[in-house]
């Protein structure tokens, strides 16, 4: 019973899309400016997030060592716009 009525609406639906040419189905699927700067933008301040923070140590040996006090350093410089570790 539902079958029928669900193939008639899904051929409703997809009916004025059957006859668009590759150029219209792309255009149609095609992202907006405001959608790839939104993307762009979200993709730019996520990857800072991931850049400027410090990765979970637990070994007290590399949590001691001089290089990784001074990447700890030079990343909480980072999140404060200040680079100069």
């Amino acid at each position: 019973m539902i079958l029928p009525m669900l193939r008639e609406e899904i051929t409703k639906r997809t009916k004025e899309f059957k006859g668009l040419s590759a150029a219209e189905e792309s255009k149609l699927l095609a992202l907006s400016s405001a959608q790839k700067k939104l993307i762009a933008d979200q993709d730019r301040k996520q990857k800072n997030e991931f850049l400027t923070k410090a990765p979970k140590i637990n070994n007290a040996g590399v949590k001691a060592h001089e290089k990784f006090k001074a990447f700890n350093t030079m990343v909480q410089n980072a999140t404060k716009g200040d680079v100069s570790a």
